[in-house]
């Protein structure tokens, strides 16, 4: 309710939603996209989406307008970050180390770290061990 309240209500006022058109619900959109925060317009789109869904089994309505915004934003193309190497690890445990901000960032990146490890570890354990039976 709060995107709502932050992002459309300012823009439509007190406009009853039969007297909404698809410019209306737009323009919410292309203010959240404008800045920047494409999740926010997609869930800000898909609130819209579902109230006007509501409104039209209720007879306020007689089309979703809403239907028509599904493409007007794209998300973001995801860019995957390769992996380290492991013969980097020793070098990745020494910035660690270093590191000269907060502690708890250091303790915490350590922490992930050595669960990661140890994660790998018993896969890599129970591999073999399966391979021994």
């Amino acid at each position: 309710m709060s995107r709502l309240k932050t992002h459309v209500f300012p823009l439509i006022g007190a406009r009853a939603i039969v007297d909404l058109d698809i410019h209306d619900l737009m323009q919410s959109l292309k203010a959240i996209k404008k800045r920047g925060t494409i999740d926010v317009a997609l869930r800000v789109q898909n609130y819209l989406q579902s109230i006007m869904r509501e409104a039209k089994r209720l007879r306020l309505i007689t089309i979703n307008l809403a239907y028509d915004l599904e493409g007007s934003i794209k998300a973001p193309r995801v860019v995957y970050r390769p992996a380290l190497p492991l013969s980097r690890l020793p070098e990745l445990q020494e910035r660690i180390d270093t590191y000269k901000g907060r502690a708890l960032t250091r303790l915490t990146v350590m922490l992930s770290l050595h669960e990661f490890a140890n994660q790998m570890g018993g896969e890599c354990n129970s591999d073999e061990g399966e391979a021994d039976h």
